[in-house]
Order: C-alpha cells, then sequence, then structure tokens
C-alpha cells in the first residue's frame, strides 16, 4: 500500500492509529510506567531502610510486636 492514500493534498492525515485514540491508564494521577517507577522506588527504599534496621535490632518483624 502506499502511503500516500493516508494523506489528503492539505497534507493531514485522513486517519489516526488506535493507540492515539484511546485515554491512558491513570491511577490516582500516575500513568501505568510511573506506578511501576513508584512502586520500584519504593520497594528499593524500604530494603534500603529495612534491612539495616533488622540487622541492628536483631528482628524482622518489629512493627506487629511493638
Amino acid at each position: 500500500m502506499s502511503e500516500q492514500q493516508h494523506v489528503r493534498a492539505d497534507g493531514t492525515v485522513t486517519f489516526l492509529p488506535h493507540r492515539l485514540n484511546r485515554h491512558p491508564v491513570v491511577v490516582r494521577g500516575l500513568t501505568a510506567d510511573e506506578l511501576w517507577i513508584c512502586c520500584g522506588l519504593s520497594g528499593a527504599a524500604g530494603l534500603l531502610v529495612g534491612a539495616p534496621l533488622s540487622w541492628v535490632f536483631r528482628t524482622i518483624a518489629l512493627a506487629p510486636t511493638v
């Protein structure tokens, strides 16, 4: 197929790709990619803070026993 079939004389296209018609998935203001980044950063921050604290206090579960 020729690409010229989809272009009008004034240079505009006669169609829109399917993905442009979809709304982005947003959860509490974050797109799906941003949500995965936040989940990964939160997990990494929890490990960086939790691992040394569990070693200092010699226990893994602190919150349920307080």
